[in-house]
């Protein structure tokens, strides 16, 4: 029987501090942001893609994202709801809406993050509530994203950033790329030539992607049906929704199901912590 989420939700302004050592994890809240340091030497996956580490790590996973590590040194994740004004800060911006997920920290780095949590973690061990002082603990660990950090001195152009920080938030109902243009108030055209100057996938990629990221999180970690997930997802026709997990998968959503209970990488997983 694999793991199904059953997490008690963030409470608003809610704040969550964890750390653990070399258990098996399947770190992923519907309901919050979270900020992921880890020390690791081999593989890891994200979202379903299987990735290889060495040495020490930053991660920013936006709602319903997913990681899955084992045999780490150690990891520490803080979950925070995010209000509408940190959302639009650059610094969010730059962490939560790359396009790349790890970000490799050099020495100086990882002692100065590994601080940061240190102060929240001792914050949280004193107080059960959110205050302006954790707030700017918070942001400031957000500001330690290298990604920031690099475009803060330039007057960079945002628009990728903004672009997929808007599909994290609205890909469930909104599959069409004239839905984030329109909010961006740009073409389509230069969304499409920012993605190619990054040397990424296209933005219809991206959003296709981020659809089927759900789909299997939702098809392997919960109870929900392949119908009930259809509609979750904005789909309104289930023979079309099956159609389009197939082209994408190579498999349909019940032939991906049992794949990945059968496979060996399932059976190691299956005393995985939630988280």
């Amino acid at each position: 029987m694999k793991p199904i989420f059953s997490l008690d939700p963030l409470k608003s302004n809610e704040v969550l501090f964890q750390k653990f050592e070399n258990s098996p994890l399947v770190i992923s809240r519907p309901d919050a942001f979270s900020v992921v340091l880890f020390q690791h030497y081999g593989e890891a996956a994200i979202n379903f893609e299987t990735y290889q580490y060495s040495g020490n790590y930053l991660i920013f996973l936006c709602p319903e994202e997913i990681l899955e590590i084992k045999d780490y040194q150690f990891l520490k994740v803080v979950h925070f709801s995010a209000t509408e004004q940190v959302k639009e800060m650059l610094a969010f911006k730059y962490a939560y809406g790359n396009v790349t997920k790890s970000i490799a920290l050099p020495p100086q780095n990882s002692i100065q993050i590994e601080a940061i949590f240190q102060k929240i973690e001792h914050y949280l061990d004193r107080h059960n509530r959110v205050t302006p002082e954790l707030s700017n603990v918070l942001l400031e660990l957000i500001k330690t994203n290298p990604t920031y950090q690099c475009n803060q001195k330039y007057d960079a152009d945002t628009l990728l950033f903004d672009f997929i920080t808007l599909v994290h938030e609205h890909y469930k109902m909104h599959h069409e790329m004239q839905f984030y243009a329109k909010k961006l108030l740009v073409p389509a055209k230069r969304i499409a030539e920012k993605f190619k100057s990054y040397g990424t996938m296209t933005p219809h990629e991206f959003i296709k992607n981020r659809i089927l990221i759900e789909a299997k999180r939702q098809l392997l970690f919960t109870n929900k049906t392949s119908r009930f997930i259809c509609f979750d997802i904005g789909f309104n026709d289930p023979a079309y929704f099956s159609r389009f997990f197939k082209l994408n998968t190579g498999m349909t959503a019940g032939g991906f199901k049992s794949h990945y209970d059968s496979s060996e990488a399932s059976k190691r997983k299956k005393s995985n912590t939630i988280v």
